[in-house]
């Protein structure tokens, strides 16, 4: 990051931007001009000393004017997460709220089995296939029917030892990553 300016900077550049010419002395003589430029230059320097504060204040990892702002941007609080959960530091918030700027996220299959085992530990699995459609043309006599929109429907299974708190959770988080279309429904078999 660039340093802090000083004032002594600030007062030398705007003596070297004054134009040419024997009106403009380019030097702390001149009391008029020169009380000027010092009474200009503190405030440039406060003005460049703050832009960089807005600069480190971009970064959720480095912010602490802007924390609380970081903190709504990202969705906390979260009903998802349990209070007794919750960072309590304001470098444990900072990381949280990366977290959350950095996830990528998905709509696979893969990334729902990868969040359930992050939450209530493995095996989770993803099942989609039992609940496609009859299809005249693709299916045979005999073959399952479903309701309309079934396709839509999958099903996550996780283990049989999860708690009801990490069921609640668990649920809390699939509901709002699975695609927007779909519906899920939960199993605790494995």
């Amino acid at each position: 990051m660039t340093p802090a300016a000083t004032v002594q900077q600030y007062v030398d550049a705007l003596f070297q931007l004054l134009p040419p010419g024997r009106y403009w002395r380019r030097s702390e003589d001149w009391t008029r001009l020169a009380n000027m430029i010092a009474g200009l230059s503190p405030e440039l320097a406060r003005v460049h000393d703050r832009f960089l504060d807005l600069i480190r204040e971009m970064d959720p990892r480095t912010t602490d004017d802007l924390l609380v702002n970081w903190y709504e941007l990202v969705g906390f609080p979260d009903p998802c997460i349990p209070a007794s959960l919750l960072p309590t530091t304001p470098d444990e918030w900072r990381a949280a709220i990366h977290q959350r700027v950095i996830a990528t996220g998905g709509a696979s299959a893969a990334y729902i089995e990868a969040v359930a085992e992050a939450l209530v530990g493995p095996p989770c699995n993803v099942i989609t296939g039992p609940y496609l459609p009859f299809r005249v043309s693709l299916n045979r006599c005999g073959d399952r029917l479903n309701e309309s929109g079934s396709e839509y429907i999958w099903i996550l299974q996780a283990p049989a030892a999860t708690t009801t708190a990490q069921r609640t959770q668990l649920e809390c988080w699939i509901d709002r990553i699975k695609p927007a279309h779909t519906r899920a429904d939960y199993e605790y078999t494995l």
